[in-house]
């Protein structure tokens, strides 16, 4: 586990298990991981598109307003981005709203929405050094369920 605020990551493990299995370490480990999880209310990004190592996915599923934001738009830019819901992501998902903004991004770059992978209507991973970003703004769980129904 990682968390940028000590504290806050024993708030988080503490009632998971024991914390002598927990490790507080620098940003950098992002290098070596295959998966990044952030869920927070972030205004600012938590990392930096540098230590994003290929072949990476990010489930991004804090920041649900315009002005927030965990993930950079150097990583943006480059990731195969899937939504849950591109309508709600275009007026709630600053992770891609600032990128759009600064013209480092646009919505007619986004790949699709999780349903439509998980339909098999488009693929997901298409190559081990594709990074793949998953933002959600918290709809993916009501959208399949209404459409399982």
């Amino acid at each position: 586990m990682f968390h940028h605020v000590k504290q806050s990551l024993y708030l988080v493990a503490t009632p998971i298990g024991n914390l002598d299995d927990i490790t507080f370490r620098a940003v950098d480990v992002l290098k070596k991981v295959d998966l990044i999880c952030t869920a927070t209310p972030s205004e600012e990004v938590l990392f930096e598109h540098t230590n994003v190592k290929p072949g990476s996915h990010i489930n991004a599923v804090g920041s649900f307003q315009p002005h927030m934001r965990e993930v950079p738009s150097e990583t943006v830019q480059v990731a195969k981005v899937i939504v849950d819901h591109r309508e709600a992501c275009e007026s709630e998902a600053g992770d891609l709203i600032i990128p759009t903004k600064e013209g480092k991004w646009s919505f007619k770059n986004l790949y699709g929405e999780l349903g439509q992978i998980a339909s098999g209507e488009i693929l997901g991973r298409e190559n081990t050094d594709e990074i793949t970003l998953f933002k959600s703004v918290g709809n993916a769980c009501l959208l399949y369920t209404s459409d399982a129904a």
